[in-house]
C-alpha cells in the first residue's frame, strides 16, 4: 500500500503514515527507499503524484550530490574566470524566467 501523502491548500504537504507534515526532500528519500507514494490534493481529493514531480523539468528532486559538484566546480581551476555569477541548481525549474 503506498505512503499517502494529503496536499493542502498552502501548499504543505503531510505524510498520513507518519502523521506529520514532509518536506519534498523527504519525499524524495521515500522513493528512495523503495516506498509507492501517492500524494493527493486535500481540497479536490484528485490525485497529483505525477504533477507534484512534473514541477521540476528533470522530473526528480536534487539530491545533495547535485549541490556538491556545482561547489566542486565553483572552487576547481575550470571556474577561475568566473566573477558575479549565480547559479541556480534547480532542475531547470526557472529556466527562462528573469
Amino acid at each position: 500500500m503506498p505512503v499517502l501523502i494529503k496536499r493542502y491548500a498552502n501548499r504543505k504537504l503531510y505524510d498520513t503514515d507518519a502523521s506529520r507534515y514532509i518536506t519534498l526532500k523527504g519525499i524524495s528519500e521515500l522513493v528512495r527507499a523503495g516506498k509507492d507514494i501517492c500524494v493527493i490534493d486535500n481540497e479536490s481529493g484528485e490525485e497529483i503524484t505525477r504533477s507534484l514531480s512534473t514541477q521540476v523539468p528533470l522530473g526528480r528532486i536534487a539530491e545533495p550530490e547535485d549541490i556538491a559538484q556545482v561547489i566542486a566546480f565553483l572552487v576547481s581551476d575550470a571556474a577561475s574566470f568566473l566573477t558575479g555569477l549565480a547559479i541556480d541548481v534547480d532542475g531547470g525549474s526557472h529556466a527562462g524566467t528573469f
